[in-house]
Parts: structure tokens; sequence; C-alpha cells
């Protein structure tokens, strides 16, 4: 995947997640939110625009999740997709 981005449109700052560096995922697949993005989220949940593209065919996706932070324990999400796959 190219030009993977989470950003906060509360904030316009994209979401960094320090907590997951250095999982090992399944290719293809991207973690939006960790609880180390707590404080870069709103207790009541921000929209997060999600994008990226297929090195592939070049098709973009974009998607928007909402995601609650602030002083909770967890990061939760609230609305939104669970999957965002290329054609």
């Amino acid at each position: 995947m190219l030009n993977f981005s989470a950003i906060n449109q509360r904030t316009h700052i994209a979401l960094t997640n320090t907590g997951s560096m250095g999982i090992l995922f399944i290719i293809g697949y991207y973690l939006v939110a960790d609880d180390s993005a707590l404080s870069q989220l709103s207790t009541e949940g921000d929209d997060i625009l999600i994008s990226a593209t297929n090195p592939n065919t070049n098709q973009t996706k974009t998607a928007i999740v909402k995601i609650s932070g602030g002083c909770t324990c967890h990061v939760a999400k609230l609305s939104g997709p669970d999957v965002i796959a290329f054609d």
C-alpha cells in the first residue's frame, strides 16, 4: 500500500501509534489507532480520514471512521467500516 494516512479531521494531524510500532501485522493490514493515540483523540470521538493507494493499480480508497480516546482507558471505534478493500 502506498501513501497510507489516518488524519484526525478535528486537529488535521496524522495519528501516530507508538505502542504498536515493531509489531508484525498481516501484509496489507494497517492499524489506524491503538491506546498510544489516546491523547490525540477526544472522549466524544473524532472523525479520522483514512486514505491509501494500491501500488499495482494506483486506485486510491478513502473512508472515515469515528474513534474515541481522551481520558478513557482505551481507544474505541464508534462508527465506520471494519475493512476498506481495493477492488
